[in-house]
């Protein structure tokens, strides 16, 4: 199986058991796509920010946002990275280091998936080579009231 599979197979199964887990409004539900960020006024087209709504107490590797998007069940963030397996363990130990606790984690040294929680959020985290963007960090975010 290709990197840019495996990374969209990890995250379309992280999507698919966050929106198992938690209520998703009607609205959203009825409308099956993604609420994406979209840019400010001052901003440029292609620039990409974070939802209003993101939790800022998920801490996120300082990286190029690629993709940032509220699904009503939480949130899909993609960052750009030169290298997956040491942004991905980057990653990890600020979720770890800000109380988050690991419960899954794997990895065959091309794609790399782990899974943390905290009181309040449930994080996928993911990393290798998508097809449309590249080499990424993926962080898939939920409530788990």
């Amino acid at each position: 199986m290709s990197r840019g599979i495996s990374l969209t197979l990890a995250l379309l199964v992280t999507l698919a058991i966050a929106g198992c887990t938690t209520d998703v409004p009607a609205e959203t539900a009825a409308s099956k796509e993604p609420v994406v960020a979209s840019s400010t006024d001052a901003a440029a087209p292609d620039e990409v920010s974070l939802p209003q709504s993101f939790p800022e107490d998920v801490p996120m590797l300082d990286s190029e946002l690629v993709v940032a998007t509220e699904f009503g069940a939480g949130w899909l963030v993609f960052l750009a990275t030169a290298a997956p397996a040491d942004d991905f363990a980057a990653a990890s130990e600020l979720l770890t280091s800000s109380g988050f606790e690991k419960t899954v984690s794997t990895a065959d040294g091309v794609t790399y998936f782990a899974s943390f929680t905290n009181d309040e959020y449930q994080v996928q985290l993911t990393a290798g080579q998508d097809d449309t963007y590249g080499d990424v960090v993926g962080y898939t975010i939920h409530n788990i009231d």
